[in-house]
């Protein structure tokens, strides 16, 4: 295999077959090839080669059949890791997927994490915690990624970080993260990589192209195509958060906390603690919802005119009482031209931090070894 740490280099076909086997995890070398729409010879090449790195291994043999007994291939789960982060002033989650891109452990904090030197090490210490429980060390790494509410600000990936994570800004995550981790480290938008985590393991209806909005302190959004994450010339496609920007009220977790003042919860609650004061105090909620709905309602307007997609998720760290309540709201607000029907309206179903690290988890086979 390739040294530890270091993220695997598979050819475009390598990777598509990974990613078949990932989908249809015990399959024979026959069914791969019609798949992937290979020869079979191909395929046994790609095949040998990925069991030479020790990713594919043999499943069963199947008999009572003439001729000699077929052999499923599946991937060796445990062959390598990736690491997803989710990471801001207030919280650390961290995820560790195998490479069969089941989740194995999941570890999260809460704290004060105004420098990054701290949240820094809550992620090593969530790290070797969750790789000791699977039995293995970081060599194990194949990669990491960490999901940050920032932008991109040039195609080489230099970030313009949140005021959420404002105090961060001047330090190399990556590459600070990678010198501990002893692996490649990239960064990821945290609506990015919440849509792959969609893409993953959500989207229970299957929709192959969809919009995704990211509701936390701030307000973000990507977009999937053909079930590919579509990126923009910078990495910055779909991020819809611009249209209303902190200086405008929005529909934001940063924004109802402001509008509900001395009455909100601290500012380091849960989701689950934002669902028990909606609950307890549903007028007082209610003025912020219809304003932001209606807000909602704009910028779901905006998505369906641009890129007609076949469903808009709305996503993030909001409470899900909350959030559903929102889109309820904005589902019965009628778009401005009657003509333009709108997608399904879709609250997302995965958790907020916890579906940015896996899907920054998942970025890190999706772009590397898979």
């Amino acid at each position: 295999m390739n040294a530890p740490g270091s993220r695997l280099s598979l050819s475009r076909g390598q990777r598509r077959l990974v990613a078949l086997l990932r989908r249809h995890p015990i399959q024979s070398r026959a069914f791969l090839a019609e798949q992937l729409e290979v020869s079979q010879p191909a395929i046994s090449k790609q095949v040998q080669e990925l069991m030479t790195l020790g990713l594919v291994v043999e499943a069963a043999r199947r008999t009572g059949r003439r001729g000699p007994p077929q052999i499923d291939l599946k991937l060796n789960a445990d062959a390598i890791f990736a690491l997803g982060i989710h990471a801001d002033s207030e919280s650390v989650h961290v995820v560790l997927l195998d490479f069969c891109g089941a989740v194995r452990g999941e570890f999260g904090l809460r704290n004060a994490f105004s420098d990054f030197e701290d949240a820094q090490s809550a992620i090593v210490i969530g790290a070797r915690q969750l790789l000791a429980e699977a039995g293995r060390d970081l060599g194990a790494l194949a990669g990491a990624c960490i999901a940050l509410p920032a932008r991109f600000v040039s195609s080489e990936g230099a970030l313009n970080l949140a005021d959420a994570v404002g105090t961060w800004r001047g330090v190399d995550i990556a590459d600070r993260l990678s010198t501990r981790l002893g692996c490649d480290v990239t960064v990821e938008n945290d609506a990015n990589a919440a849509a792959l985590s969609e893409v993953a393991i959500g989207n229970p209806d299957g929709y192959a192209s969809f919009f995704y909005i990211y509701i936390a302190d701030g307000l973000g959004g990507a977009l999937v195509l053909d079930h590919q994450l579509y990126r923009g010339a910078h990495g910055n496609a779909g991020e819809i958060g611009a249209l209303r920007p902190r200086s405008t009220r929005r529909p934001s977790l940063g924004d109802l906390a402001r509008n509900l003042g001395k009455d909100a919860p601290p500012p380091s609650a849960t989701p689950e603690v934002w669902n028990n004061h909606f609950a307890a105090r549903p007028d007082l909620y209610a003025p912020w919802l219809d304003r932001a709905a209606a807000e909602l309602h704009e910028l779901l307007f905006v998505v369906r005119t641009l890129f007609d997609p076949e469903a808009i998720f709305v996503g993030g760290t909001m409470a899900m009482a909350l959030r559903e309540a929102l889109i309820k709201r904005a589902r019965e607000l009628r778009p401005p031209h009657h003509f333009v029907a709108m997608p399904p309206i879709v609250a997302s179903q995965l958790g907020g931090l916890a579906s940015a690290a896996q899907g920054a988890a998942v970025s890190v086979f999706l772009e590397g070894a898979a």
